[in-house]
């Protein structure tokens, strides 16, 4: 990709787990209760998954936050990034399926 000065910007490599890193993350999102949780543990923290999907900190924590707006559910993730979460979960080897995205546990 070139920028305005015609020099090559450097790509953001994108790190893969390992298979011991996979079994690791995929205890964490089994453990948590809600799909926002399970993103931000499939990732690695909030920031991390808001690197990883192009989004603000601040919308990854209004995912998981405990006081509902407007009838919503806590920890609910919009489905219209659903896609954008499983890509960029398996470009990274993250073991999160649409499932995880979607089930709530009690």
């Amino acid at each position: 990709m070139e920028n305005e000065n015609n020099t090559t910007a450097p790509e953001t490599a994108i790190s893969t787990l390992t298979e011991a890193e996979a079994v690791s993350v995929g205890e964490k999102i089994a453990a948590a209760k809600t799909p926002a949780a399970r993103v931000i543990a499939a990732f690695g923290g909030q920031s991390r998954a808001a690197a990883a999907l192009g989004m603000s900190r601040a919308a990854i924590c209004l995912w998981n936050r405990e006081t509902p707006r407007h009838g919503e559910q806590a920890g609910r993730i919009p489905s219209r990034q659903f896609s954008k979460i499983l890509a960029a979960a398996n470009a990274r080897g993250i073991p999160l399926t649409a499932e995880n995205l979607a089930r709530f546990d009690d």
